[in-house]
């Protein structure tokens, strides 16, 4: 993708389902959320998902950091920035396509809030 459309959050997931050939249960499981929030993200009830829900998904999805920060913006979201010492862990983990675990666990190591908490 040379050009990442920001359009709908909802859309933009879709989009990147189809791709991935993820159902919304699978990409829900893999992401390790909660089916009904997966579904409500996607309806458009809920409006602006957490920024660690989006990571996770970016991560599920095997996203880039183009179509990650697309993601984070459709969602709301604060874009991942090298002058964040946390950013620059969970980019390092996109860019090497690492595992929501995998950077999870560095981001403990560092003493940063892991994927998994709420924040």
């Amino acid at each position: 993708i040379d050009k990442v459309s920001v359009g709908s959050l909802s859309g933009f997931i879709n989009r990147m389902m189809g791709r991935c050939g993820l159902s919304t249960d699978a990409l829900a499981e893999l992401s390790v959320l909660n089916r009904a929030s997966l579904y409500k993200i996607l309806n458009g009830s809920t409006r602006r998902p957490q920024r660690n829900v989006l990571l996770r998904l970016a991560c599920t999805l095997g996203l880039n950091i183009e179509e990650t920060q697309a993601l984070l913006k459709c969602g709301g979201q604060a874009a991942l920035s090298g002058q964040r010492p946390r950013d620059i862990v969970i980019m390092d983990g996109v860019v090497h396509g690492r595992s929501i675990e995998d950077i999870s666990d560095q981001l403990d190591e560092y003493g940063f809030q892991n994927l998994y908490e709420k924040g």
